[in-house]
């Protein structure tokens, strides 16, 4: 199928115009503006946002502070309960976990298999994952609710200098061994360290869990 849309939810729309999108997750919510976007397609569906950042999360609090359907919550999110090192620095949106004792602040964390269990939520439409290179330990403390989420979108590294962000090709063996395929690429952004040179430096690939395809064809199905 020829696809003639940009952006993750209108591809999704047409290739599952049925599908349902009620419960949103943003990981990596920063001041709202995915949640924004997601609210602006999907007005309808309640969205959960996770930020650990204290100057973002005010900002994000702020903004959703008359919505109902939007819970903001100050927490980063990662493969356990508890706390970690934490770089922050306004509202940037290169703000990230980071190893014990080199970040300048501690934050709150949860993973979501807990955050779930607490708020009873039993189903996750789309989940968008922007952490700064966490994504790994975000999908490690998601597994036993992985076959409740419909669509996961995450921001990967392309190049190999680029160690920032982390890569895509770990990302990908991540979901394809828990049950999802690689449903498409998006924002692609070529690399600006360096002064830039014209070779991909990361992009949010989105990828969709197996249940919601019907069984491939033989034909297509190499051993």
């Amino acid at each position: 199928m020829q696809l003639e849309v940009t952006t993750q939810l209108d591809d999704i729309q047409a290739c599952f115009a049925d599908l349902p999108m009620t419960c949103i997750f943003d990981v990596g919510a920063n001041i709202g503006q995915s949640a924004e976007f997601f609210h602006s397609r999907h007005p309808q569906a309640n969205i959960h946002c996770f930020e650990p950042a204290p100057e973002s999360f005010e900002q994000l609090k702020n903004r959703f502070s008359s919505n109902p359907l939007v819970r903001v919550n100050n927490l980063g999110v990662s493969d356990r309960i508890g706390e970690t090192s934490f770089t922050s620095s306004g509202t940037s949106t290169m703000n990230r976990i980071c190893r014990a004792g080199d970040g300048n602040i501690t934050v709150k964390t949860t993973d979501l298999v807990s955050y779930c269990k607490s708020n009873n939520i039993n189903q996750i439409d789309y989940l968008k994952i922007d952490t700064e290179g966490n994504e790994i330990n975000v999908i490690n403390g998601m597994q036993e609710i992985m076959s409740t989420i419909s669509f996961i979108e995450t921001e990967a590294s392309l190049n190999p200098h680029n160690k920032y962000h982390r890569s895509f090709f770990d990302i990908y063996q991540r979901l394809t061994q828990s049950g999802f395929y690689l449903f498409g690429i998006y924002e692609q952004i070529r690399e600006w360290s360096g002064g830039g040179v014209p070779i991909m430096r990361r992009a949010n690939p989105v990828f969709v869990n197996a249940k919601l395809i019907d069984p491939l064809p033989p034909n297509v199905v190499t051993s």
